[in-house]
């Protein structure tokens, strides 16, 4: 469990970056895959090390679906129906966790615990076929750089603060594990934030989340540039 946490935690502001320079609809359908596989690794699974990286990658094709959808679901819509947008797609994202949670339960009650795992396969297959098939494409932002130095700070800032949070019921808050942690957190995100600055300074783009475009750009369409 810890370890799909801390993958998608640390990737989903740089999955929503990669969405924007890539294409929405293909980061949605790899995330798609990637969970799928992630999962049937996961029920497959010989041994606790090969689970834990399966849930990891789980992790990752989670932090690719989620910016991505919201982008797709908010840039089909009119600018004017847009908040209606985000609050179905926040409610359907909350009725999902409770159906999995709820799900999860009945399965570890009545299946093997590899069924956990899989059961999630299929469904990840057929939400990729209905992507495909209706999902319209969003123009790519080309023109968003990929900040990797600012990616590699905020990933790292992350696993830190998460570790913290982790290990802080077991070791105690205020042990040196855990401060450490929090100490580490705090530099490297000091560290990204003033890498952030430095690119607002020299040029359009910032943090690996940017997904600024270019103003005319913006304005020939009426929506900001996530929306798209």
């Amino acid at each position: 469990m810890d370890a799909y946490v801390i993958v998608f935690a640390c990737l989903l502001i740089p999955a929503g970056a990669a969405g924007d320079r890539f294409g929405r609809k293909g980061v949605l359908l790899a995330g798609l895959g990637v969970f799928a596989a992630g999962c049937l690794l996961a029920a497959l699974a010989p041994d606790v090390g090969t689970l834990i990286a399966a849930r990891a990658l789980s992790g990752a094709g989670a932090a690719l679906v989620l910016p991505a959808s919201l982008a797709l679901t908010v840039g089909v819509y009119p600018v004017a129906e847009r908040g209606h947008a985000v609050a179905a797609w926040t409610a359907a994202t909350g009725a999902a966790g409770v159906v999995g949670n709820v799900g999860g339960g009945a399965v570890m009650e009545y299946l093997p615990w590899r069924a956990l795992f899989g059961v999630p396969v299929l469904p990840a297959g057929v939400l990729a076929v209905l992507v495909a098939v209706l999902v319209p494409r969003a123009p790519r932002l080309a023109s968003t750089p990929l900040d990797l130095p600012g990616t590699v700070l905020l990933t790292a800032a992350s696993v830190a603060l998460l570790a913290g949070v982790i290990e802080g019921p077991e070791a105690g808050w205020g042990s040196g594990l855990v401060l450490s942690a929090f100490g580490v957190a705090a530099v490297l995100f000091a560290m990204f934030f003033v890498n952030a600055r430095f690119r607002r300074a020299s040029g359009p783009g910032s943090a690996p989340g940017s997904t600024a475009a270019p103003a005319s750009s913006a304005a020939r369409s009426g929506s900001p540039s996530w929306a798209r």
